[in-house]
Parts: structure tokens; sequence; C-alpha cells
């Protein structure tokens, strides 16, 4: 009995020791047109999702246009978007002169329910092509970004 307890404690502490992989996104962003209205800059990739700040850089107010943006030819889910509802576009977001917005901007075709599980973003394929829509009163801009990633695994 005391082999089968010093052994099982062992293992356990073999499995415990061994480092699991950490994966990283590192953004590589060629913007073929950006609006002179509002930047958008990268800051992270995830397995489903990118981050960013959309900043307005004119002192006039600024919306993003979420119906008529697009994240690989289909409609964006971003943050605080209710799953259920990742069909129906976000309604605009307005930015206050000089204003910066963090985003988290998905596929919402790729959101659905898993039973027993819940939500879930199916992961995004890169190289990505990010659409926003911007608008500044009655003149419209888009700008366009070609987004990839360059993945490498590490150990913690």
């Amino acid at each position: 009995m005391k082999k089968i307890i010093f052994l099982c404690l062992v293992l356990l502490g073999i499995v415990g020791c061994t480092q699991m992989p950490v994966i990283e996104r590192e953004p590589i962003v060629s913007i073929t047109k950006e609006s002179k209205i509002a930047t958008f800059k990268v800051t992270d990739l995830g397995r489903n999702t990118i981050y960013g700040t959309l900043k307005n850089e004119t002192g006039d107010v600024v919306e993003i246009v979420w119906k008529d943006s697009s994240l690989n030819n289909s409609r964006v889910f971003i943050n605080g978007q209710k799953y259920l509802e990742a069909s129906t576009p976000m309604s605009n977001t307005i930015m206050a002169p000089f204003s910066t917005v963090d985003v988290a901007i998905s596929q919402a075709d790729q959101v659905h329910y898993v039973s027993g599980y819940g939500w879930d973003i199916n992961n995004l394929k890169y190289p990505s092509n990010l659409v926003l829509k911007i608008k500044q009163n009655s003149k419209e801009e888009y700008s366009i970004f070609n987004i990839d990633a360059k993945v490498t695994e590490k150990t913690k």
C-alpha cells in the first residue's frame, strides 16, 4: 500500500512539474487604406479576437458604423454585444473629439452555443481582413487592415 501511495505521489510530482506551452501571437498589420478621421491600432491577437484601440483624430464627434464594417467578409461581433444577438449589428460607437476606445472584434458568424459548455467563438483564421466604416457628420470613409500573426509557442 505504501508503494502505491509513493508511486502516486511521484507521478503527481512529475505531472505537476511539466510545463504547459503558451501560444503567443504577434500582430503583423499592413494597412491598405486608413481613414484620416479615426485610426485603429492592433494591440493584441487572440485565438478568435482582434484587440485594438480606435482613436478619433479630429476635433469633432465620430461614429464607427458596425453594421457596415466587416471581419473576413462577416459582420463584426464586438465587446459589449450579447452572444445571443451576434447576428444583429451593434449600434454605432460614438466617439468624442480626440478620444480613444478599446475594442475586441470577432466574426459574428463564428459565434455559437455549445451544449454543456456555453457560448464560444471559433478560431480566427490569419491572415484576416478588417474593414471599418467611419463617419464624421456627412463624411464617410473606410479603413482596411490586413492582419496576420506571427505565432510562437513558449513554455512557462
